[in-house]
């Protein structure tokens, strides 16, 4: 076995801040002897890229990194990827120490780019800007790590691990740690001939959130949803029946305001019954349009019985005819189709209404917009609560 302090750089530092340095420097050590048998290997080194982008943030003398020095440190910690990056791309690449060229981290490892955005990778990222450029810069905490990396860093389980076997409860909590994802929407997507399917997550970023403002933050804040999670809802009669509820039932799916009706038609009759919460994002249409996907949102909404809170986005195209100057915001009340709607929301117990969080600035009319919609959900509960005392 090859030698992982002779083959590899010095792990002390001493421009590195001392609490970073000795709070990585155990899981550094178990790296380097982790990946010290493929220092010369000339076939490839049996890990993903995700689990490459770690040790290399972890390795690293400062707490953020860029993918120039992620890229880097594969590099120089592996022959084989050397070895690719001299004889398909150019001599420079294995150089980047030296040099000032671009990086281009997914043409030389596969999956890079799928790793940046994978909801279950523990990483932190950070915008840094300069005078010229902004580029993301990536951290991790060990302790984060250490967990991503147990299967590589712990013995193997030899004995087996039934999920069925354990207390209804503790199943639960499992599932609940699994199957909801915090501060998430779950993006649907369905368009004629192509096939509908959840696989996007969006993080909410609230008004007042420091990257509210920061445009590229929030259109490039997706993460792909795990695997794993469309495995578990389908492994077995049981899972299934124990977990759909809480997976349809915690998790908050967003729906574009054309496509709500159809997109509403893929879900199972039991799915929709779990349905808690859900937000529509609403853009700008021809007039036709506008009436006949409010009218189709409606009918599909009223499918929601157990509907909790229910979450409008608006941008600024939202008119009702794109050549009028007036916006269709001042004139809700004129809209038939708006009282459906506001029938379905009044039943949910929690209403708002935010600009799409896609444009840094706040659209025109968001406010009389949110003033309608409580104004009308307002009426519409006091008819209610008539109509159920009488």
């Amino acid at each position: 076995m090859a030698d992982p302090n002779a083959a590899t750089e010095k792990l002390d530092n001493e421009d590195a801040p001392h609490a970073l340095h000795e709070s990585r420097r155990p899981l550094r050590i178990e790296i380097e002897h982790l990946v010290a048998p493929y220092l010369y290997a000339a076939e490839r080194p049996p890990f993903t890229a995700t689990t490459l982008i770690a040790m290399a943030v972890i390795c690293s003398s400062y707490e953020y990194v860029s993918t120039k020095q992620i890229l880097s440190w594969i590099v120089r910690r592996f022959y084989y990827y050397k070895m690719l990056a001299i004889d398909e791309y150019s001599p420079e690449v294995a150089a980047y120490v030296d040099t000032n060229q671009p990086t281009d981290l997914e043409m030389l490892i596969d999956g890079s780019y799928e790793a940046f955005h994978s909801y279950d990778n523990p990483l932190q990222v950070r915008e840094e800007r300069t005078k010229y450029k902004s580029v993301y810069i990536y951290s991790i905490k060990p302790n984060h790590a250490r967990v991503y990396l147990s299967g590589l860093l712990a013995p193997p389980c030899k004995s087996p691990f039934r999920l069925l076997d354990l207390p209804p409860e503790l199943r639960v909590r499992i599932y609940e740690l699994v199957l909801h994802f915090h501060d998430s929407e779950i993006v649907t997507r369905w368009q004629p001939g192509h096939k509908f399917g959840l696989s996007t997550l969006s993080s909410h970023i609230a008004e007042n959130d420091e990257h509210w403002h920061d445009q590229t933050i929030r259109q490039k804040n997706l993460a792909t949803l795990p695997e794993d999670v469309d495995a578990l809802l389908v492994s077995c009669r049981r899972v299934r029946h124990e977990a759909r509820p809480i997976f349809f039932g915690t998790n908050c799916f967003s729906f574009p305001l054309e496509y709500t009706y159809l997109n509403l038609q893929q879900f199972y009759t039991q799915e929709l019954a779990f349905l808690k919460k859900l937000s529509i994002r609403m853009r700008g249409y021809r007039p036709l349009y506008t009436h006949r996907y409010l009218n189709q949102a409606t009918k599909a909404l009223e499918q929601l019985t157990a509907l909790d809170e229910c979450t409008f986005y608006i941008d600024d195209t939202f008119w009702v005819d794109s050549d009028d100057e007036d916006p269709v915001l001042a004139r809700y009340e004129d809209l038939e189709e708006f009282r459906g709607l506001v029938a379905v929301a009044a039943r949910g117990k929690k209403v708002n209404v935010h600009p799409d969080p896609r444009y840094s600035f706040v659209p025109q009319g968001c406010e009389q917009f949110q003033a309608f919609i409580d104004k009308a959900v307002m009426k519409r509960r006091s008819y209610l609560e008539t109509q159920e005392s009488d």
